[in-house]
């Protein structure tokens, strides 16, 4: 099982640790990473780690640091990279909109056009892509065989884009040999430098960016009412980011410059020592109209190295979190206040926090278990790949790769020989995942006969790709063989759209997609922009002013 993925965050040699516990449970991986990315708010160029058990290339990229825009300009490499490999999955790890995922898209349906394809993504808010942000996500969804989401909100949101295949929630992972509980007499000295020192006073941590969305003001104010209750505690503020001077400002203005540190980013090695220092960990991310958190990683470094956690009600967090820490509404800095007061209260809650939380990470979080799920989704992929059925009915010369080819006329490609107008394919019953009618259906006798046996043949769930002349299209009337004129409502009558007629057929699909193709002209001057959005409107006044060239359709089998 060979596997190609494409990761900019892999240039962190801790998130690398996934691959290398892919490889270990059986698969031969290659990763392609760019040769530097900024994480945790630190600028990374890459190096090999020596826990790296698989092949690794760097290359130079344009637009560093944009998930949306950055994309590798040596395609030729590139190309090379993945034709030579020649994977059996290719798995990009970038958002289905950005410029990257389009090109590793591109590249692997002319490379490698055999090989299944995943695409990645923590989105979990839904707001439409501007173009051409639009194009791409539209052609990655058309053209991607499976999905991987981390947040679970992201497999609703994805649905609803229109992707059909299969979506797989896999959260990400950390490193549990890096990430584990650091004794006092090995802190590291960096630490040691800025102060935090073990002691009685209570020790609150926040490890993330510096900015309003991650809901800091809302823990400065718990602070602030800790004090007011005669609560002592002390909190550290790690990381950065634009909002720290309105931070500062607002700790100098609370009361509590005394109780408050603010520390630079830390490195990934240093972390587990800082989170061992904490007594709790809080993140209280706060949802604007286009963020929320997407996972939390912190609370999950945390709980592993045992130290209870504190979290919004904010995108993932609850789910991270589930039962083994606490939870307040975001926003909410006095239930927040009451949080922090409860675990600082009952240290018998805060033991029973640290050891369920460090298996709770071990079980879900770490590396090894994270991989097993993505063995077990490549796994199904290729075993699905080498079962799926296409059926490519009146093949003609048009050849559609992975499909038997059936047609009433013996052609190079021509697998079967069948008659379609005949009332009974050849085939049994729920054989076909996927039924292939490019330009078939305006030469047949009964176009409900047709679609009857279509269903009979197809798995339940199949898709059913139909491409047939416009009725305004020359094409219709030009051969005089057709026998039939179609609209977009014509395959209505096959998916219930007009129940007052469902005594037509009992067989039943579902609409996936239809569009409306037409010459280059019309595709430049708008035309078919307008006439997609509002085919009705068109076909009843501009079909034959501005003549469409022919549907595509494609319908899911409902049994």
């Amino acid at each position: 099982m060979k596997i190609l993925i494409s990761w900019h965050a892999a240039v962190e040699p801790s998130y690398r640790k996934l691959f290398s516990e892919l490889a270990l449970q059986g698969a031969e991986i290659k990763l392609i990473v760019p040769y530097e990315w900024t994480e945790g708010g630190r600028l990374v160029a890459f190096q090999h780690d020596k826990t790296d058990r698989y092949d690794i290339s760097a290359l130079n990229t344009i637009f560093t640091n944009r998930i949306r825009g950055f994309f590798y300009p040596g395609v030729k490499r590139l190309w090379k990279e993945i034709a030579d490999f020649k994977p059996d999955i290719i798995h990009i790890m970038e958002e289905p909109f950005s410029f990257a995922a389009a090109e590793f898209m591109l590249l692997a349906k002319i490379a490698v056009p055999e090989c299944k394809v995943v695409l990645f993504s923590f989105e979990n808010i839904d707001f439409p892509q501007r173009f051409p942000y639009s194009r791409l996500q539209n052609f990655n969804l058309k053209n991607a065989d499976a999905m991987v989401v981390v947040p679970e909100e992201g497999v609703k949101l994805w649905k609803n884009r229109g992707f059909r295949n299969d979506i797989f929630h896999i959260p990400v992972g950390i490193d549990t040999e890096l990430f584990h509980r650091v004794s006092a007499d090995k802190m590291l000295e960096s630490l040691k430098s800025v102060g935090i020192e073990r002691g009685n006073t209570f020790k609150i941590g926040y490890v993330g960016r510096i900015a309003k969305e991650k809901g800091i003001d809302a823990l400065i104010e718990a602070v602030d009412k800790l004090r007011e209750k005669g609560k002592q505690c002390f909190l550290y503020i790690v990381g950065s980011g634009n909002y720290t001077d309105i931070l500062t400002k607002k700790v100098a203005a609370t009361g509590i410059k005394d109780q408050v540190k603010f520390m630079t980013a830390l490195k990934q090695e240093e972390l587990p020592a800082f989170y061992s220092l904490m007594d709790i960990l809080v993140l209280p991310s706060h949802t604007t109209q286009s963020w929320k958190e997407q996972f939390g990683r912190v609370l999950v470094e945390a709980m592993v190295c045992e130290v209870p956690v504190i979290g919004s009600s904010s995108g993932e967090i609850p789910n991270v979190i589930s039962d083994v820490g606490l939870v307040f509404p975001e926003g909410d800095e006095k239930a927040l206040s009451n949080c922090i007061e409860r675990l600082m209260d009952d240290e018998a809650l805060r033991e029973e926090f640290a050891l369920k939380g460090k298996e709770r990470v071990i079980t879900h979080y770490s590396w090894k278990a994270v991989a097993k799920e993505y063995i077990k989704m490549y796994k199904g992929l290729i075993k699905k790949s080498r079962y799926v059925c296409a059926l490519n009915l009146g093949c003609g010369k048009n050849e559609v790769k992975g499909a038997i080819g059936v047609d009433i006329y013996k052609t190079e490609i021509t697998d079967a020989i069948c008659n379609l107008n005949k009332h009974f394919f050849p085939f049994r019953s729920n054989t076909f995942n996927k039924i292939y009618v490019i330009d078939v259906l305006e030469h047949l006798e009964d176009v409900k006969m047709v679609m009857e046996e279509i269903h009979r043949i197809s798995k339940p769930g199949a898709e059913v790709y139909i491409n047939v002349p416009h009725f305004s299209s020359t094409h219709a009337y030009g051969d005089f063989t057709h026998k039939h004129f179609f609209n977009t409502e014509s395959f209505g009558f096959f998916t219930g759209k007009f129940p007052q007629y469902d005594f037509y057929s009992t067989v039943r699909f579902d609409m996936v997609e239809f569009k409306i193709n037409f010459w280059r002209l019309h595709r430049l001057n708008g035309i078919s922009s307008f006439a997609n959005r509002f085919p009705l409107f068109y076909e009843k006044y501009f079909a034959f002013v501005f003549p469409a060239m022919n549907i595509e359709v494609t319908l899911k089998v409902v049994k």
